[in-house]
């Protein structure tokens, strides 16, 4: 029988309408005037990391993530713990209205050390409820840096070693969940080897955590059956942008657990909990899954923080539903 719950893809808003949810966009400017340190900067990124947490707890999802609040973007905060790379100017993150700053090769590929350790250990602390640490991915990593040669696979393949040692890192710091961000993947029309190459080096060094690797901002029906074969624990799948993933979902057999990214997490208009639960249902009766996660089709940093909160409220019900409460 397959068991329901509840959580956030990753990421959640840094910035809200009340003013203790204006912290850490505060700080950050007074530090670019000389008016705030870096210990400031830390400081409100911890308070406001404890506040998503807490609005994740109070709506009953679990595991919970720290929103990703200290992340300037999913690629440049990953390689800032790397030589090898300069940040450059701006590029569009896939089709958002946001941007990110785009890292240019320029050298060996070397982990200093650890990136999202820290962040995670202080959600561990104040957390109630299980914490999901969360990397991007070396592929979608390699799609968004300009390389002068070798060309993004040769790329992606020098990263895996620096993200193998930061999941090993996790997992000694006592992360149970550890999930790698590939939305590049919605690009593509057939499973790149480096991603398998990547999940078996993950796998190996990810001790009792438990391993998945999350796709959204579109499809990968062409990819399913190779995604289902990869040695992970669980897989998340938009299933709102992509849509078209679920005739291929329905068609697989997945005793595993399946985050399903039922919830718009750029649209405001907010979803009938019936609705998302009977369409978790589908998923999990066709597929045989283990457990569904009832989850954002992506990052709710898109929405304000008020509609966000909203949306947890959906997530909680509409898995509730599905799991057969009233």
């Amino acid at each position: 029988m397959t068991a329901f719950s509840a959580a956030i893809l990753n990421g959640y808003p840094r910035i809200g309408d009340a003013p203790s949810e204006q912290v850490l966009r505060r700080t950050l400017a007074k530090r670019d005037g000389g008016e705030a340190s870096d210990a400031d900067v830390l400081t409100a990124v911890e308070s406001t990391a404890e506040a998503a947490i807490r609005e994740q707890e109070s709506a009953g999802l679990s595991p919970v993530t720290d929103g990703q609040v200290a992340w300037p973007d999913p690629v440049s905060h990953l390689l800032r713990g790397l030589d090898g790379f300069v940040l450059g100017g701006l590029i569009r993150w896939f089709d958002t209205n946001t941007y990110i700053r785009q890292p240019e090769r320029t050298g060996r590929v070397r982990r200093r050390g650890p990136v999202t350790v820290a962040a995670f250990e202080h959600a561990r602390r104040v957390a109630g409820r299980p914490v999901k640490a969360v990397l991007t991915g070396p592929w979608t990593l390699a799609s968004h840096t300009r390389v002068a040669d070798g060309g993004t696979e040769a790329l992606a393949r020098e990263l895996v070693p620096s993200i193998a040692e930061e999941v090993r890192a996790l997992a000694h710091a006592g992360a149970t969940q550890i999930q790698i961000d590939e939305p590049s993947l919605t690009h593509e029309a057939a499973l790149p080897d480096v991603v398998r190459e990547a999940a078996a080096s993950f796998a190996a060094g990810k001790g009792p955590s438990r391993l998945g690797l999350a796709t959204y901002f579109g499809g990968v029906s062409a990819l399913v059956p190779d995604l289902l074969a990869l040695p992970v624990d669980f897989l998340a799948f938009d299933l709102v942008q992509g849509a078209a993933s679920l005739p291929a979902l329905r068609r697989a057999r997945a005793p595993m657990t399946l985050y399903l990214g039922l919830v718009d997490a750029r649209n405001t208009r907010l979803e009938d909990p019936a609705a998302v639960a009977g369409a978790a249902r589908d998923v999990a009766q066709a597929t045989g899954a283990a457990e569904v996660v009832v989850t954002t089709s992506n990052s709710l940093e898109f929405l304000p923080r008020g509609r966000a909160r909203d949306k947890l409220a959906v997530l909680a019900k509409a898995a509730a539903l599905a799991g057969g409460a009233p």
